[in-house]
């Protein structure tokens, strides 16, 4: 399962990244919600966890979907 994470938070990355990462769950992470979308591809990502002020987790998914 591979997850990205949108947060401009670098503590709640890493808190995330080391308990996620060694049980086999790699992140990827970005803090601006704009440069997460625009490299998605279709089925790179199981998990989508963001917390960002800029743009909800709603609007995320739409961008997405607008593209794909």
């Amino acid at each position: 399962m591979r997850l990205l994470l949108i947060d401009d938070d670098t503590l709640i990355f890493e808190s995330l990244q080391a308990a996620l990462a060694p049980a086999g769950y790699p992140c990827d992470w970005y803090t601006d919600p704009a440069q997460a979308v625009k490299p998605y591809r279709p089925g790179q990502y199981d998990v989508l966890l963001t917390d960002m002020p800029q743009m909800s987790g709603t609007d995320v998914l739409r961008q997405v979907r607008s593209r794909y």
